[in-house]
């Protein structure tokens, strides 16, 4: 009984992040990325980062800007990320899911320095798909 009360907060938590999650990102990719990025930042003990619907917008017109293109490439950090901020980061990327676009992240020092650090406290992810190419963008701002 105890061990189905240690988990049950946990996994009750994380259902509750995923629901927000969804109703502040424009689509449930998007969601996925930005819950992937909590995952990934408490399992090394860093507070999760909050969706800001500024940054939400920006992520998800990039995307769509990238997708129309077929290709990745950074944005103008500052364009559009309003002006509640001190530090800005950036990760953008294609693959063949949003599942491996987090891996790539994951396995690349600059990616995996903006989902983990703990300078940012904010997100906004936008997710455009385009014949089965997934073109990802996360904002961060701290």
């Amino acid at each position: 009984m105890r061990t189905v009360r240690r988990l049950a907060l946990p996994l009750a938590l994380l259902l509750a992040l995923g629901t927000i999650a969804s109703a502040c990102t424009r689509n449930a990719a998007a969601a996925e990325s930005a819950k992937y990025v909590n995952e990934a930042r408490s399992q090394r003990g860093t507070a999760p980062l909050r969706l800001d619907l500024t940054l939400v917008n920006k992520a998800q017109a990039w995307a769509e800007v990238m997708a129309a293109r077929g290709s990745a490439g950074h944005s103008v950090l500052a364009d559009g990320a309003g002006d509640d901020w001190r530090i800005l980061g950036e990760n953008v990327g294609q693959a063949g899911s949003v599942a491996e676009m987090h891996n790539l992240f994951m396995n690349s020092a600059p990616h995996r320095s903006n989902i983990v650090n703990r300078a940012y406290n904010r997100i906004g992810t936008g997710v455009a798909e385009v014949n089965g190419r997934y073109f990802v963008v996360q904002v961060f701002a701290g």
